[in-house]
């Protein structure tokens, strides 16, 4: 069974053409991505198979007593070896230090202990831990290397690195997938498209950027030395989520189901507001962190979701409460409608009720106002009652 959100119960006067050209080109950067980083794909995930494996060695090294079942350091790395991808990977490893009866947490501090050890440390034992050391060592300059010219380390956010500004704008186009491309680009064209409709383009883009890039600042925040790199739009769709939840409160989001019942296929659709959906979504994020929290990560960087929701819903009421929106936004949304033929100019209609009521040259410089046309100089009686 799968529910996903496909669109909302609103009009556009508008093309959303800032949200069409922000799926576009993060669907251009994917493909171009996809082609640069295919090969130091596969070079990064054996040299981390190999890191992990020569870490988790260490570890029950260090910690006899957690070898699993009372067996040998060979068979509990065995399964982290020959791992086929990221996630048997990460099953393998999570799966052996749970054996061993260890906590995840231990294993990653034991990790960030090592980086400050040398071989002197380990060269007079016999248990194999110097040879281990020394691989781990290389593995990790290996590692380094590949980073330093793979494409989600140039673009993305690392958080030991955050002296790259540009990658708080940078990172928020780089997908580590196709999945976590059409699950981004599906969010943000459902609410993306009605914001920018009622705050207008310029600022609309602006603010996507600004909460994607306040949404990566939070999530660097959290580790500072960390060097995993965040990629992805999440947090600045999650503001326009949070954003959305404050200005389109009862708009109501359409979504698509498919279930298998009894062997049989139902599918269709259904709405919920957005001050059902969104804040359940907010709240789902704050859950699932705490649950990566206590079981050592999942590689999904929720706070940056959170950080990003937060500065939506912010951003929205700071924006109703200065009378930003009021002021400044929608009349200059208003314009631009009228510019493109969708709205009525409300001059007209006055220059219109002008006529009817007789108020022949108070019409006649509306009239003129709108064609940009210059009224010329008046002498005489014109005000109400003009003579002829």
């Amino acid at each position: 069974m799968f529910i996903i959100p496909i669109g909302t119960k609103a009009t556009l006067a508008l093309k959303p053409a800032v949200t069409i050209g922000l799926i576009a080109v993060n669907a251009i950067v994917f493909a171009l991505t996809l082609v640069a980083a295919g090969p130091d794909e596969s070079k990064l995930f054996d040299v981390q198979r190999e890191i992990c494996a020569e870490q988790l060695t260490l570890f029950l090294l260090e910690h006899p007593e957690n070898i699993p079942y009372g067996g040998t350091v060979e068979a509990a790395v065995f399964d982290v070896r020959r791992a086929g991808d990221w996630r048997e990977l990460e099953k393998a490893l999570w799966t052996a230090i749970a054996a061993a009866g260890a906590d995840p947490a231990d294993y990653e501090t034991f990790g960030g202990e090592l980086t400050e050890r040398t071989d002197l440390d380990f060269v007079n034992r016999d248990d194999g831990s110097s040879a281990a050391f020394r691989a781990w060592e290389a593995r990790r300059a290996e590692q380094q290397r590949i980073l330093d010219t793979h494409v989600n380390f140039a673009l993305g956010l690392v958080p030991g690195r955050m002296h790259r500004v540009h990658t708080f704008l940078t990172h928020q186009f780089v997908h580590g997938g196709l999945m976590h491309l059409l699950g981004n680009m599906l969010f943000l064209w459902v609410v993306g498209c009605l914001l920018e409709d009622s705050w207008g383009r310029a600022p609309f883009l602006a603010f996507y950027l600004g909460g994607g890039a306040l949404a990566g600042l939070a999530h660097c925040l959290q580790d500072t030395s960390a060097t995993i790199p965040l990629i992805g739009a999440s947090g600045a769709i999650a503001a326009a989520m949070g954003a959305f939840t404050v200005r389109h409160f009862m708009t109501r989001i359409r979504f698509f189901y498919f279930v298998i019942f009894f062997f049989r296929p139902l599918w269709g659709t259904f709405f919920l507001p957005a001050c059902v959906f969104l804040p359940f979504w907010f709240a789902q994020q704050i859950v699932m962190r705490s649950i990566a929290e206590a079981v050592g990560g999942t590689g999904v960087a929720y706070l940056a979701h959170i950080a990003g929701y937060f500065v939506g819903v912010v951003t929205a009421l700071a924006f109703k409460a200065t009378g930003v929106e009021e002021n400044v936004l929608a009349p200059r949304v208003r314009d631009r409608r009228i510019r493109e033929g969708v709205a009525k100019d409300p001059r007209f209609e006055r220059a219109c009720s002008l006529m009817q009521h007789h108020r022949i040259q108070q019409a006649r410089t509306l009239f003129d106002r709108l064609l940009d046309v210059p009224v010329p100089p008046t002498f005489g009686p014109t005000a109400d009652h003009p003579t002829f």
